[in-house]
């Protein structure tokens, strides 16, 4: 195996789940841990949520109740609390001392850092903060229960070595405050395939005319228009739309051409072969959820060579321009959505293989290892 940079030859990566667990974040430990792995370091991990199991449900319980009396999302659950600081704090503490050898602690939140304990490096790497959400997504100031956590974070993050966003706005939001964050690309969260392999998947795609849906809940201002649209549609050329992450009490009538399959979890081998299966399928997939538009699940379908229709969000169009050369972006109105599907419905191979190629192109290069190799360089 190829060694990474000299100075760093071990690594403790900390996640609040366990890293080899699909299930936790998106699977990105789990990828991260394999990929510096095969560049030849050493790699420990830590998982803080173990024994945590009863505060979190209650933050969780906390969390919806607030929601409701304030009549929109709460950024607020247990890892926000005071209490979480002082006992991953204290986990923390016992960290640096049992892995004193390592060269670099990578924490896989903007929630804690290992800074306060040791003086190796030490990596944030995140998404976002919850003070971006709340201005980005809610559009509004934070509650005053917000602002313990929102403060925490400001704090860890000045004191790390570094601190990576997975999305270009986050650092621009941030750069004036911090001169450590990095924006290095994004990972598709899925094995690499071969390129004659996303020619096979093309070519499968192009005969089907199924449309796939990503998301949960908090997705349902998407994935409703994109229901009615799909009843229209199907009076004019059968069609069948299929619905990762939500179940099927969300359907108002009886109809065999939605299918929702719920939560398709990844560190079940039968249920990771039907979520990829769903994947190779789908001719495109649709997220027209304002403001965000499930990001990770549309960058890993378009890897599989699956056209977009998608919101134009910023983050999105930061990442691959406007416009789009692998699809549309498209609003959540419903005679939009109809056009916009119709349109890839209607299409030649030709044309249909130019917009399914194009989105493999732009994601082959958002594999873990070129990722990796990345963040070990800008560690030298």
């Amino acid at each position: 195996m190829k060694r990474g940079p000299s100075a760093i030859r071990e690594v403790t990566c900390i996640s609040w789940g366990n890293a080899q667990d699909a299930k936790t974040w998106s699977n990105i430990p789990h990828f991260l841990v394999s990929s510096l792995t095969a560049h030849g370091l050493v790699v420990n991990t830590v998982d803080l949520s173990k024994n945590q199991f009863l505060f979190e449900k209650v933050g969780n319980l906390v969390n919806k109740i607030l929601s409701r009396i304030m009549k929109q999302y709460i950024f607020f659950d247990y890892s926000r609390t005071i209490l979480f600081d002082l006992i991953v704090n204290r986990k923390l503490k016992k960290v640096a001392k049992e892995f004193n050898t390592t060269d670099l602690f990578i924490c896989l939140s903007f929630s804690y850092s290992m800074k306060e304990f040791t003086d190796t490096k030490v990596v944030m790497l995140c998404d976002w903060t919850i003070e971006y959400a709340i201005k980005t997504f809610s559009h509004r100031s934070p509650f005053w229960f917000e602002k313990h956590a929102i403060n925490r974070q400001n704090y860890l993050m000045g004191d790390a070595d570094f601190v990576i966003t997975l999305f270009p706005d986050v650092k621009r939001y941030y750069q004036e405050k911090f001169d450590r964050i990095r924006y290095i690309g994004n990972v598709v969260n899925s094995p690499v395939i071969a390129s004659d392999a996303v020619e096979g998947l093309i070519k499968s795609k192009f005969m089907c005319n199924k449309i796939l849906f990503i998301g949960k809940e908090s997705y349902l201002n998407g994935l409703i228009p994109l229901m009615e649209s799909i009843e229209i549609i199907n009076n004019l050329v059968p069609i069948r739309l299929d619905v990762i992450g939500m179940k099927e009490k969300l359907k108002k009538k009886k109809s065999n051409n939605i299918i929702f399959h719920g939560y398709l979890d990844k560190s079940n081998t039968q249920q990771e072969s039907k979520y990829y299966a769903l994947v190779s399928e789908a001719k495109v997939i649709v997220n027209v959820t304002p403001e965000w538009a499930g990001f990770s699940s549309m960058i890993e379908c378009m890897y599989y060579g699956t056209p977009v229709i998608v919101t134009k969000y910023k983050n999105f169009v930061d990442t691959f321009g406007d416009p789009i050369p692998f699809g549309f972006y498209c609003n959540n109105e419903v005679p939009n959505i109809v056009q916009s599907i119709i349109k890839i419905l209607e299409m030649n191979y030709e044309t249909y293989h130019g917009l399914a190629n194009s989105a493999h192109v732009a994601t082959s290069e958002f594999s873990w290892q070129s990722y990796v190799k990345k963040l070990l360089n800008m560690l030298e």
